[in-house]
């Protein structure tokens, strides 16, 4: 907000969609709303390629046939306490929320069976490996990808020379954020809760940050994450492989921050006004859908145009963001290993003084 990076003349020499913010822009409620019933999904499978979203309806689409088509997953209408008609459709996106749900349940009861459940552990380790090198290879064709769309864009600018300027306001923007975030927030949180210093921590997990820097995943660097807490920084196995996966899909603060950053950038370049109550919406939204999104490449992309149209921005502006986002996405996955690697440190800390306390006194 200081900065201001958003430049309004970058959206009037492109071609990428209505100027300006989209009607409906208190539907803020509704995406939050979303969020918590996608967490408990009515069908398994559907959750793994289809999430509900609220849909405000018009009066020409508040018709019989728009309320009866199953082809839409139509799953119910109602009234909402705005008054305005509503109705719950199908979308075409992963339920990501709804399928860690899902996952930390099935896990437990995993768990409690014992050594019957071995067969179904062996198989979810095959699957994740067998994954892992599936990424790797997607890996290697991403640069293809942001060269071609770097590329569209450029030919399409009159003046590049002001689409440089801003973009790189932003990069600075975020890139300030997210190093103040890892040397105040983190850290001073490590110390203050683990009591004890973050630096000597840091460069015990140095290893996984530069890996995470480099890849731009969290899951890839999962690995080399949880062997840098047990081997130089003293974690308990049992904690990190407990914090770290979790962690890799929750505990998601770098993607927060960017989200939050990217939606204000957006809403500057529309020239849209925001107030105390939009910057909170804006957080609260950031924070929720960080959550949900893949700790692969690009995962945040993803997920971005939930924040954005929860203000009624249009969604097609995140384009202007996708030509740098591969240079953010290398700096807030090493923020999110970052506070995963702390989180860990905070719980191993707090489990050994309350184990010490607990042990009769000679």
């Amino acid at each position: 907000m200081l900065i201001k990076p958003g430049n309004s003349q970058i959206k009037r020499q492109l071609d990428i969609g209505e100027f300006g913010i989209h009607s409906g822009s208190n539907r803020t409620i509704y995406h939050i709303f979303d969020l918590f019933r996608n967490l408990f999904p009515d069908n398994i499978m559907v959750a793994t390629f289809n999430l509900v979203e609220t849909k405000l309806v018009s009066e020409s689409d508040n018709s019989s046939e728009a309320r009866n088509n199953s082809i839409t997953s139509i799953t119910r209408k109602f009234n909402s306490v705005f008054a305005l008609d509503t109705m719950l459709v199908g979308k075409s996106e992963t339920n990501v929320l709804g399928m860690l749900c899902i996952s930390i349940i099935f896990a437990l009861v995993v768990k409690q069976m014992g050594d019957r459940a071995q067969p179904v552990i062996d198989l979810f380790n095959i699957l994740n490996n067998v994954v892992m090198r599936f990424v790797k290879v997607i890996m290697w064709c991403s640069p293809i990808g942001i060269f071609s769309l770097i590329g569209k864009q450029a030919i399409q600018m009159d003046d590049p020379g002001v689409t440089l300027r801003s973009l790189g306001l932003y990069c600075a923007t975020v890139s300030v954020g997210l190093f103040t975030h890892s040397c105040l927030v983190q850290a001073v949180s490590y110390f203050v809760l683990a009591r004890s210093n973050p630096f000597k921590f840091f460069r015990g997990i140095f290893q996984a940050y530069i890996t995470a820097l480099g890849t731009a995943s969290s899951a890839a660097t999962l690995p080399i994450t949880s062997r840098c807490l047990e081997e130089n920084n003293g974690i308990e196995r049992k904690i990190s492989r407990f914090v770290l996966p979790i962690g890799v899909t929750v505990n998601m603060n770098g993607t927060a921050l960017y989200l939050a950053a990217a939606t204000i950038f957006i809403a500057q370049v529309n020239e849209v006004p925001l107030g105390a109550l939009e910057i909170v919406a804006v957080s609260l939204m950031a924070t929720l859908a960080a959550i949900g999104t893949a700790g692969l490449p690009g995962g945040a992309l993803a997920t971005i145009s939930m924040v954005v149209s929860a203000l009624g921005l249009p969604i097609d502006d995140t384009t202007l963001i996708a030509k740098v986002d591969w240079l953010l996405d290398h700096q807030r996955t090493a923020v999110n290993i970052l506070g995963d690697g702390f989180c860990a440190g905070i719980l191993n800390n707090m489990n050994r003084r309350a184990a010490a306390q607990a042990s009769p006194r000679s």
